[in-house]
């Protein structure tokens, strides 16, 4: 997860989501990790698939207010 998050300062995305799908396949029930995904497909601007890992972040920490920011409609 560190690495995953470094790699997202450096502006690295690619790296990040590689490290971040490994991280949710060995722990699937930990929110950071999807939320992080969620922050990567940002930067990228890949927002479909931002808004597709969001949830998953919300349905195991329903009151993770940084999700709930990025997930939420833009006003």
């Amino acid at each position: 997860m560190l690495a995953a998050r470094v790699a997202q300062r450096r502006d690295e995305q690619p790296a990040a989501l590689e490290l971040l799908r490994q991280v949710i396949q060995l722990e699937p029930t930990w929110c950071e990790s999807y939320y992080s995904l969620g922050v990567s497909y940002y930067f990228l601007r890949r927002y479909a698939e931002a808004r597709q890992a969001l949830p998953q972040a919300l349905q195991l920490s329903p009151t993770m207010s940084r999700a709930l920011f990025l997930y939420a409609p833009p006003w």
